[in-house]
């Protein structure tokens, strides 16, 4: 991903929350992994479209041409990418708070579940990337502080491929995989409540392959196996990510029993680390 370094070094160095009932949280503590699913499947319909709709045709055709792509489109774009998130991509979503009443309701048991704060620094590479969402109606040229991070998803593309004989579609495959994480970044302001933060898996071939072939960053980790589960009449498809050391606090709901000792005493048994433990202020009876 192509941000602000000081901005994409404080969310890496940031607690983000994860709201969760108490048998997802004590799965969590318990194996210490964390599940990375398919974006597609996640809560807002227009998850990934929601880039196209907003980008601004003059910004997309300045960026194809910065990256050598100038035949490359919009629905072209986005049709190869829905293909390639589908195989590819998987992310797990958090909050940068830890106590919004919202989100105890969707995703926090209704106020009876936990917050769980981790620090991801430590896991961090260029497969598994952390990201900030951002809630905006339209990105243009003009608006610099989104158009910057995408337009050096471009660059990066020119980059990769600086042999002026390489075709338009090497060309596109390796502009649809640089983009891929900045269009993850954005949603529609409706959601803006929910401070998204995401923790975003990118295990496409292509994209490792270009990477690897150009000697642009070697990659410290190995692919990490995908699964598959059963769930309401469909198979999801998931990856599992190794959190150990990562959780750094928990967040009592509003409505769970659990007091304070109870919490600290399951996280001492179960995870071994001492974890910070507060109660939410949120007044939801």
């Amino acid at each position: 991903m192509c941000e602000n370094n000081t901005e994409e070094e404080k969310i890496n160095n940031e607690t983000v929350y994860h709201y969760c009932s108490l048998d997802t949280f004590l799965r969590i503590i318990k194996d210490k992994l964390l599940f990375l699913s398919d974006p597609l499947k996640m809560n807002d319909a227009d998850e990934l479209k929601y880039f196209f709709k907003i980008i601004s045709d003059d910004c997309f055709k300045q960026l194809a041409n910065r990256a050598g792509a100038p035949e490359i489109n919009k629905d072209d774009v986005l049709k190869k990418l829905q293909t390639m998130v589908n195989q590819y991509v998987f992310i797990a979503s958090f909050s940068i708070a830890n106590d919004i009443l919202s989100q105890w309701r969707a995703y926090g048991d209704d106020g009876k579940g936990v917050s769980i704060g981790f620090n991801f620094n430590s896991i961090l590479n260029h497969t598994l990337d952390l990201c900030r969402v951002e809630y905006v109606q339209e990105i243009n040229a003009l608006d610099q502080r989104f158009y910057n991070g995408i337009k050096c998803a471009a660059d990066q593309t020119e980059q990769m491929l600086d042999d002026p004989v390489e075709s338009i579609k090497d060309r596109e495959k390796c502009f649809i995989d640089n983009f891929l994480p900045d269009i993850l970044r954005f949603k529609n302001k409706s959601f803006e409540e929910e401070k998204e933060v995401r923790l975003i898996y990118n295990s496409n071939p292509v994209y490792l392959q270009y990477i690897s072939d150009c000697d642009i960053i070697k990659y410290p980790s190995k692919p990490l196996k995908h699964h598959f589960r059963h769930r309401q009449d469909t198979i999801v498809e998931y990856v599992v990510v190794d959190i150990t050391n990562c959780i750094r606090e928990v967040t009592i709901g509003p409505k769970c029993p659990l007091s304070e000792d109870d919490v600290k005493h399951i996280c001492r048994e179960m995870y071994g680390d001492c974890i910070l433990v507060n109660k939410s202020i949120s007044s939801y009876r």
